[in-house]
């Protein structure tokens, strides 16, 4: 039995096995197991990660969100003049790079993380060089 379930009929396939021995075992020559099975149609591979399962899964987008916006707006005061390349664009980076890493940890999206990781740590390493550099009057 093959039933189709979704847009499109390519969402998924539900196929079962009978319980009985008899009824496709001896035909296919296999052994008995009865099951069901979900088998996602190739072109919606990504198709889970839209769903939220758990309300963590929400929150971390929300996180993740909320680090792009901060990132997008650092770079949008540093480009308009509004703000140096001092302290507080060196800490909207840092800050919405740790956020952005938060968000794409439980997604396993290892180098979008390692990305936001290394933008974390050269961020620390300019404030660090920032607070070491003597003030010019």
């Amino acid at each position: 039995m093959k039933l189709t379930i979704g847009p499109n009929r390519h969402s998924y396939y539900i196929t079962y096995r009978p319980k009985r021995k008899d009824d496709l075992s001896n035909l296919l020559n296999t052994t008995y197991k009865p099951y069901y099975s979900v088998l996602y149609h190739p072109n919606l591979a990504n198709y889970k990660s839209w769903c939220y399962n758990k309300p963590m899964d929400l929150l971390f987008d929300i996180i993740g969100w909320v680090g792009m916006v901060l990132i997008l707006l650092a770079y949008l005061l540093l480009s308009f003049n509004k703000i140096k390349n001092g302290y507080t664009y060196q800490a909207l980076n840092l800050l919405a790079s740790l956020l952005m890493a938060i968000g794409l940890f439980p997604k396993n999206a290892w180098f979008s993380f390692s990305l936001q990781i290394i933008w974390a740590l050269i961020a620390i390493i300019t404030i660090i060089k920032l607070k070491q550099k003597p003030k010019t009057s």
